[in-house]
């Protein structure tokens, strides 16, 4: 009887997602997270996704996207600003080891770190304390575009 349970919950996670519908009792994505300034006020929403992060301003519309691409061995995280729905995204900077760069000129504008489990701070070119937000999935992706608009590279 024991060993009956042990293959149950083994196999029962492959069953659910081999369907071509997700059964309605799982989380399903997007999942949705605040972004806060210092002083607690949101500012916008995250969508987080297995593989990209999407940023929404407080009216709702995409300021941004974030995404991992593997260059030489390592990865680095792509910031996309998104202008509207039909224009192609513009890569506006990239993050590497908790830091965010700049696209055109590759200086550091900002950075990031991540403690508690979820909770991400972000801080400004000169260590100063902007803001944070919650990620239970995606940590680099939050911290990278959360930085990025709070520096202003997705404006």
């Amino acid at each position: 009887m024991n060993r009956f349970f042990s293959l149950f919950f083994l196999f029962f996670p492959f069953f659910l997602f081999a369907q071509e519908k997700a059964p309605d009792f799982l989380p399903i994505f997007p999942m949705e997270q605040g972004v806060f300034d210092a002083q607690g006020k949101e500012l916008g929403r995250l969508k987080l996704y297995p593989s990209y992060v999407e940023f929404f301003d407080s009216q709702g519309k995409m300021q941004g996207k974030a995404g991992r691409v593997i260059d030489v061995g390592y990865a680095i995280v792509l910031l996309q600003k998104v202008k509207d729905e039909n224009s192609p995204p513009l890569v506006v900077g990239k993050s590497y080891q908790f830091q965010v760069y700049g696209q055109l000129d590759f200086s550091l504008v900002g950075g990031f770190f991540y403690a508690r489990g979820m909770e991400v701070f972000i801080y400004g070119p000169k260590k100063n304390y902007l803001g944070r937000t919650l990620c239970p999935i995606s940590l680099e992706f939050c911290g990278a575009l959360a930085t990025a608009y709070f520096i202003g590279l997705l404006s």
